[in-house]
């Protein structure tokens, strides 16, 4: 498992750039004034109009973001891009917006303020870099990209364009995770020695998505990784990382749907992580 080692310790690169505001979804409009911002500088003169921002990606996490966005007073969904362009449609339908197949069509079709990227993590260097070329700001899914060198390299990339790349790590700003963490930070548990993490997707996800959905270890570990290094003010020293397949379909594709994860960090704490997509 080197290459999952190697994927915990870039972790940290993964956050909002200057600001921990922005990393948690639900807070995602606090970022409005630093990132996809369309307020006159005297918010007097003139009521600030909402930010104009387009869905990359109508699958089961499009279907998510679309719903919050719409629902959020600060924001217009204006577009939803994908190139399933018949899912785009439909997605669009639901909230009046405008379906595009690439997100250069949404771009020329309006003037957008942001993006929300709801796409695999294989797609994401791709849109990133094209965002910044257009002075977007983007709001991504977890992780940034597959790799460590990758993600450090689009976070240079949006710096340089001067726009925001913000990764959305929403157990930050949890209160009960929070609460949690600051019981720790605090000392009120004592030295923490071990712990153990269990995270499960429920319901369980269509067979088509857990095929596609990315890799269990880098994909979807990386909230709970994120988490307990936030918590522990510490970084991972070693890993150990191995997982199964519930299903015959699963295994021969080389799918693992259940998987854990045992970190041991500088300090000397081990944290287990459990995670598991087959609950039904």
């Amino acid at each position: 498992m080197q290459c999952f080692a190697r994927y915990v310790k870039s972790v940290h690169t993964l956050p909002f750039r200057g600001s921990d505001n922005c990393v948690g979804f639900h807070r995602y409009s606090n970022c409005t004034s630093r990132s996809f911002s369309s307020s006159p500088s005297n918010a007097r003169l003139k009521k600030p109009r909402k930010a104009k921002v387009a869905l990359v990606g109508s699958g089961r996490m499009g279907q998510i973001r679309a719903s919050l966005l719409y629902a959020n007073p600060r924001f217009n969904l204006t577009s939803v891009v994908d190139m399933n362009l018949e899912g785009a449609e439909s997605l669009a339908g639901k909230y009046s917006a405008d379906p595009f197949k690439t997100l250069a069509e949404a771009i020329h079709a309006d003037s957008l303020d942001g993006i929300v990227i709801s796409t695999p993590t294989f797609t994401h260097d791709a849109v990133i870099r094209d965002a910044a070329r257009n002075g977007l700001s983007v709001f991504t899914e977890k992780p940034v990209d597959e790799t460590a060198d990758k993600i450090e390299e689009l976070f240079k990339v949006c710096n340089e364009a001067g726009v925001s790349l913000c990764c959305g790590f929403q157990r930050r700003f949890d209160e009960s995770y929070v609460s949690v963490a600051k019981a720790v930070q605090r000392g009120q548990i004592g030295r923490p020695i071990t712990s153990s993490i269990f995270f499960a997707d429920h319901p369980c996800p269509p067979i088509d998505f857990l095929l596609t959905g990315g890799n269990i270890f880098v994909d979807l570990s990386a909230h709970d990784v994120d988490y307990i290094r936030w918590v522990l003010n510490d970084e991972v020293a070693s890993v150990f990382a191995t997982g199964t397949s519930s299903t015959e379909t699963l295994e021969e594709a080389g799918v693992h749907d259940n998987a854990t994860v045992v970190m041991k960090f500088q300090k000397g704490e081990i944290p287990d992580v459990i995670i598991t997509l087959d609950l039904i």
